[in-house]
């Protein structure tokens, strides 16, 4: 005969099952109160206000006292129980050195005993349980439980539900968590239901949202999306992985959480619409600054032999002797003979005085020399002198001898002198 309600404990698992605890090396205590109340007069000459604890065997279907100890209180109003194992606990009208008879009054799983007077289970009057409690005696399916039957155990609510109430008698008591959420089995409050991978919510149990473009998350919870690192973007809602973040196009960058791939412009150096393949600057060009904009031509005056260059550094002034005569210009280009240029950075060269003539890449006004047939100071006015033939003959010679022959121009004016004095 029992004269306590019955302590359930149990541990659930992830999934809401319940593990199963036995042989534990250190014994768990329980206070168990004890009442003679409801008890028949030849019951109540049975009680001693102690009792033994005892517990439910699943494999033999009966109590029993095997691995619990007792500890009487003074006040007989309850006991303290010490066992190895979890399971559900009751207190039997005896004491340990008393012969016990766990099946007296006991009904089987599913029913409880409405008369507590009978001494054996045959007589027992047991009667189904309601359909929203299980017996052992009956109790009260907890929150997050269901029983839909008129006997067997409470039915934990599954997966992406959660039941805040005790006593329900239909999986409808289950409450289902809202969309792109989901919970564990047997959830007992909405905060339970968090949401899934690649959605996001302010706290649990609120909507969730998809996680935005530039965005994922590859686990269940209300924690914020990750962005996706600079140099990568993501056109697509709700994803949950960083697989998801595409690398921009070459020679382009994009800045973290981009949600697009015009996001991606092209770095300092390079040219071309946002989220195409950039084109490196030519010789000549350069460009300082990100994005989409043209690269920018040397002056005139100035070069670059660069590639990609992004600075108007690159650009270097033309050297005395050399001129560039337009913008972007890879090279200088040397001063024709006859031209000269003694400044730097120069877009052209300066002509000779009349009737003189430079070689390439003249320096000076001075390197202009009187042509044949002219006579002056260097890099002066020539002005046009008369000779004896054979004057003539020996200045050509001496001509041949210390400068580049003379171009056929010049030949051709030669001879005509020549002809002339004839």
């Amino acid at each position: 005969m029992t004269i306590s309600p019955i302590v359930t404990l149990t541990i659930a698992g992830p999934n809401g099952d319940t593990i199963k605890l036995t042989n534990l090396s250190e014994p768990i205590t329980i206070q168990i109160p004890i009442s003679h109340v409801g008890m028949c007069l030849d019951e109540m000459s049975a009680y001693s206000g102690k009792g033994t604890c005892m517990y439910w065997d699943e494999a033999s279907m009966k109590y029993s006292a095997d691995g619990c100890t007792t500890e009487h209180s003074d006040s007989a109003k309850y006991v303290t129980c010490r066992c190895n194992h979890l399971t559900s606990f009751v207190v039997d009208n005896s004491v340990e050195d008393e012969e016990v008879d766990p099946e007296c009054s006991m009904c089987p799983a599913g029913k409880f005993q409405s008369e507590p007077c009978n001494t054996t289970v045959d007589d027992a009057v047991c009667e189904e349980c309601p359909s929203n409690s299980t017996s052992g005696p009956c109790t009260i399916c907890p929150a997050g439980t269901y029983n839909a039957q008129a006997s067997g155990a409470c039915v934990a609510c599954p997966n992406g539900t959660y039941q805040p109430d005790e006593g329900q008698n239909s999986i409808e008591g289950c409450t289902s968590c809202l969309a792109y959420s989901s919970s564990h089995q047997g959830s007992t409050v909405v905060t339970n239901c968090t949401c899934n991978a690649g959605y996001t919510a302010l706290l649990s149990g609120l909507a969730c949202h998809p996680c935005a473009q530039g965005t994922y998350k590859p686990h269940a919870g209300a924690d914020k999306c990750t962005e996706c690192l600079a140099g990568k973007y993501s056109q697509s809602l709700a994803r949950i992985s960083e697989d998801a973040c595409t690398n921009c196009p070459s020679a382009s960058n994009s800045a973290s959480s981009s949600g697009s791939i015009t996001n991606c412009i092209c770095h300092k150096g390079y040219t071309g619409k946002s989220g195409v393949e950039c084109s490196a600057c030519s010789a000549g060009t350069y460009k300082d600054v990100n994005g989409s904009a043209p690269c920018f031509g040397c002056s005139a005056g100035k070069h670059s032999r660069n590639v990609a260059a992004v600075s108007p550094d690159s650009c270097l002034d033309c050297l005395a002797g050399q001129h560039a005569g337009t913008v972007a210009s890879s090279v200088c280009t040397l001063c024709a003979p006859g031209f000269f240029q003694g400044g730097v950075g120069k877009s052209t060269c300066t002509a000779c005085p009349p009737n003189s003539m430079s070689p390439s890449s003249s320096t000076a006004q001075s390197q202009c020399k009187c042509e044949i047939g002219f006579t002056g100071a260097e890099g002066g006015f020539c002005r046009k002198q008369d000779f004896a033939p054979t004057d003539i003959i020996i200045r050509m010679v001496l001509a041949l001898l210390v400068s580049p022959p003379p171009s056929l121009a010049c030949i051709h004016t030669h001879t005509k002198h020549m002809h002339f004095l004839e």
